[in-house]
């Protein structure tokens, strides 16, 4: 699964939503989108992220599996997603242990 840049705090969202839209305008989704070669298209599964400092106070990332629709009202492509599944990749791991890391995105050091 291909991972993309996004910046949380741009969604398209009601407090109260269960499901989340993010607009894919940041810079960082489109160097990842560039560096991958990659094209966005309706129904496409990928896996947002964005670096940040964890619970521990140390590098992390917030990632989130995300479906990609094209929005007409905002005119870009935009992740949706279960704001509940977002969370940082260690939290993640602990869950899921088996799960391989990601290694197609730029990591925090």
């Amino acid at each position: 699964m291909h991972r993309l840049y996004h910046d949380f705090n741009k969604i398209d969202a009601s407090p109260t939503a269960r499901m989340v839209a993010a607009p894919l305008v940041c810079r960082g989704t489109h160097e990842d989108l560039k560096r991958l070669g990659l094209s966005l298209s309706d129904g496409m599964k990928v896996l947002l992220y964005q670096e940040d400092i964890g619970p521990d106070e140390t590098p992390d990332f917030l990632e989130v599996e995300a479906t990609i629709r094209f929005d007409k009202r905002l005119s870009c492509f935009c992740g949706d997603f279960i704001h509940e599944e977002l969370m940082y990749r260690t939290e993640r791991e602990k869950k899921s242990p088996s799960r391989p890391p990601e290694n197609n995105a730029r990591d925090v050091t």
